[in-house]
């Protein structure tokens, strides 16, 4: 069980509202997040390691079009406040850390996932206050039905399921590290965490730049494709929801009823 958040346990500084007690700057309080648990979701790992573990489970990484529209049909209208986001909690710690009084340890911040593009945004903080300094435990509030598809940490996406899915030996490290080499132009980080900065939209997909190096604020998720019994059944899945194409019974039966 992993004990420790990025440094020695007698390293580790919190700012004194967030101390678990007030004279142990090692211990975040539960209501800032706590200390990690078996509950904290994975992070720090790269596009390779989360490649990897999904094959190991039979699943595989979201593409950004299910991640996407899981954001728009669910999530997309949810209080920004309700996700665990970069915020003036982040900010205390980082003002502490940065105040000469905290012991020069490092700070989570510096090792996160940056759009290149926006390198100056770096010290941007959200307005709100969800009271969570790092990351809140992956059964914890955040989202309407996709817990923390926003905030707490980004997530991995792969553009080549359906390559993915047809590895010959998906369980091989070798096997992964050659698929994510060759398909490095199709992983990318989407979903924002508590550690990134407000310039960067939670819902579009990065690039990442290195698929075996790892982020301090990066997860990932899981999921199963469905694959289709008969070539059929994949046209009608394609076909439904289109009325003009697919009518519905009930449609049908209005139509002929005129």
């Amino acid at each position: 069980m992993p004990q420790l958040w990025f440094a020695k346990e007698d390293e580790n500084d919190f700012a004194p509202s967030l101390r678990a007690e007030r004279f142990n700057r090692m211990t975040s309080k539960l209501e800032a997040g706590g200390m990690p648990s078996p509950t904290h979701p994975m992070q720090h790992v790269s596009a390779e390691t989360a490649l990897w573990f999904a094959s190991l489970c039979g699943c595989r990484l979201p593409t950004s079009q299910e991640w996407q529209a899981a954001y728009e049909k669910y999530e997309k209208n949810v209080p920004p406040d309700q996700f665990n986001l970069r915020d003036i909690t982040w900010e205390i710690q980082r003002q502490y850390r940065s105040s000469g009084k905290t012991q020069p340890v490092a700070f989570p911040f510096d090792e996160i996932f940056r759009d290149s593009a926006s390198p100056s945004a770096d010290q941007q903080t959200r307005p709100m206050n969800d009271g969570t300094l790092f990351f809140r435990p992956v059964d914890s509030a955040g989202g309407s039905v996709f817990h923390h598809l926003v905030g707490n940490v980004a997530e991995y996406l792969c553009e080549e399921s359906e390559r993915f899915d047809g590895l010959s030996d998906g369980r091989s490290p070798k096997v992964i590290a050659d698929f994510a080499a060759q398909a490095a132009g199709g992983l990318s980080v989407i979903g924002g965490s508590a550690l990134s900065s407000p310039a960067m939209p939670a819902d579009r997909p990065y690039p990442v730049p290195h698929v075996d190096q790892a982020y301090s604020d990066v997860g990932f998720r899981l999921a199963v494709s469905a694959p289709p019994r008969s070539l059929a059944e994949k046209v009608k899945w394609a076909l439904r929801g289109q009325t003009y194409l697919w009518p519905s019974q009930e449609h049908a039966e209005v139509e002929m009823g005129r």
